[in-house]
Formats: C-alpha cells, sequence, structure tokens
C-alpha cells in the first residue's frame, strides 16, 4: 500500500486530507493508521485515525484529519501543532508486497540527517557556526513556518555539553542552521553544561552530536560531526600611555 498527505503546506486549524491506497484491501471498508506529529526532531503527539473506504470496493481510504493551533490531549483526534511541525502517517500494511504483513508503510521517505561544511579547526573564543540538512524532515505535510531542531556540541576532552537550537532557514527546506560562542576554560577543565557558552582550550576536539529519531532505515540514531580542533586564539597586545615623572 501506499500513503499520502495534503495539502503538502497546512496552516494550524487547517485540515490534513489522509489517503491510503491499497488494492490487497479491496472491501474492507476501513482501516487504522497512525498520525504523528514531529516536533524539533522528535514525536509529540500521535493520534489513531480511521480511514474510510470511498468509493466503496475501490481499495482507497481517505480520512480529513483536523488540526489546531491551541494546546490539546492526545487521543482527542486532532492534530495540536505548532509552526514547523511535521505530520506524518504510519500505516501497517496487513498484505504487503511480498504478500507477508509490512509494517511502518509510512507518507515520507526517511532518510539520513547530515552536517554541512564542519570546519576542521576553530580558535578559542571563536563563535562555531552550525548546519545540518535532514531532507524528509522537509517532506509533506509541514505546519507553515519554520522548524526547529536541538544539536548537542560536546567537548571531547572536558566532557561538556551544550545543547543548541537549529532553526529551519529557509521553512520547509530541511536545512537547519544555528551557533554557539566558546571561551577559553583552561586545559582540560569542565564547564558547565548548557550555560550557553562553550569551554575550550587549546588542542581540545569539539564534536557535534544530532539525534536523527527518523533515520533512512526508519529507526533512530546519532550523527556525530568530524573533529573541530581547537587551535590558538589570537595574540594578546600591552601598550602603555605615555606619562611623565617628576623628580
Amino acid at each position: 500500500g501506499t500513503v499520502v498527505t495534503a495539502p503538502p503546506t497546512v496552516n494550524a486549524g487547517g485540515d490534513v486530507t489522509v489517503v491510503v491506497t491499497d488494492a490487497d484491501l479491496t472491501g474492507f471498508g476501513s482501516i487504522i493508521v497512525e498520525v504523528i506529529v514531529k516536533r524539533a526532531g522528535g514525536i509529540v503527539e500521535k493520534e489513531t485515525i480511521t480511514l474510510i473506504e470511498a468509493p466503496v470496493n475501490s481499495g482507497i481510504f481517505v480520512a480529513v484529519v483536523p488540526s489546531s493551533g491551541a494546546p490539546g490531549s492526545q487521543g482527542d483526534s486532532t492534530l495540536n501543532v505548532q509552526p514547523g511541525d511535521q505530520i506524518i502517517v504510519d500505516y501497517d500494511d496487513l498484505i504487503g508486497g511480498s504478500g507477508t504483513p509490512e509494517n511502518n508503510v509510512l507518507s515520507i521517505t526517511a532518510t539520513n540527517g547530515a552536517f554541512n561544511s564542519v570546519p576542521a579547526s576553530i580558535s578559542v573564543a571563536d563563535v562555531l557556526s552550525i548546519s545540518l540538512t535532514d531532507l524528509d524532515i522537509a517532506e509533506d505535510t509541514r505546519v507553515n513556518g519554520s522548524g526547529i531542531l536541538i544539536v548537542t556540541v560536546r567537548n571531547a576532552n572536558s566532557g561538556e555539553t551544550e545543547d543548541v537550537t537549529l532553526t529551519e532557514d529557509p521553512a520547509g527546506s530541511g536545512t537547519f542552521t544555528g551557533s554557539i560562542n566558546t571561551a577559553f576554560s583552561g586545559a582540560g577543565s569542565s564547564g558547565n553544561n548548557n550555560n550557553g557558552t562553550l569551554g575550550v582550550a587549546v588542542n581540545d576536539v569539539v564534536v557535534i552530536d544530532y539525534v536523527d529519531n527518523l533515520n533512512a532505515s526508519g529507526g533512530s540514531s546519532t550523527i556525530t560531526s568530524s573533529n573541530i580542533s581547537v587551535v590558538g586564539g589570537g595574540d594578546g597586545t600591552v601598550s602603555t600611555a605615555s606619562a611623565s615623572i617628576n623628580a
């Protein structure tokens, strides 16, 4: 069977149409799917929705699912969404292409996320810019607006970690960008986690971790960037003002 959603982009409060086409189930009358709301890379809501075969004996099953921009309860058959959310349908096909059940047929094609242009090195006190692309997040149906993702920047020497929020730019593209400040912390010293600045020293190694909750295999995995070496900062200068000294 195949699963699609429409429209490609919906405003909070709009309806999402879910269509499953499965000739093996012609005449079943109805089927059940799970409609998922993803936000910041994770699942925030699941709704069990019944699709009705229409026309009768067509093998085409349809439901119109309402959404709301207001908070709601799971299980109320309404998708409670925010700008940038993604709506995904998960269908368990009773009779797959090989004649056996095929679970987790999705309305999107899952892909692996990947970091873009990771620098080989940074200097102490540099701003570390981060860019990541996860193309399945750009697939239908998206709630109108920019999404966000969370990555973790980690000093492999000190163990300090900083969670950094990346914002989708442009909206609907599946590419997310952000940055974090760094500051000298002394060799091997561990700063406070999640204080907004990553402590580093010369010869430290920094990496970035992204938990891809829907990878190309349909599972979850952690993607780690290549190593970022910390090199020396700029040279300091000392100056004195001219002054006259009278004996």
